[in-house]
């Protein structure tokens, strides 16, 4: 039930669902606890795939990058 939810829902603002819980977890967490290695852990996804769907956020204009001093690819 919530799988479905949720690829209804990121399908509605034109997101993939991985973008949308992206989005929901980098607003409720504190930015020392939003970089990419973290995410890819949380997510059980490479880094490369949450990195493709940061940049697709940061293109949209939904989601802000700022550089992490412990991970290069924040």
């Amino acid at each position: 039930v919530f799988r479905a939810s949720l690829q209804d829902a990121s399908r509605a603002f034109g997101l993939t669902p991985l973008q949308l819980q992206l989005l929901i977890f980098v607003a409720e967490h504190r930015s020392d606890q939003t970089y990419v290695s973290l995410l890819a852990e949380e997510f059980m996804v490479t880094k490369a795939t949450v990195s493709d769907s940061v940049k697709t956020l940061v293109n949209k204009s939904l989601l802000e990058k700022k550089p992490h001093q412990l991970d290069s690819r924040s």
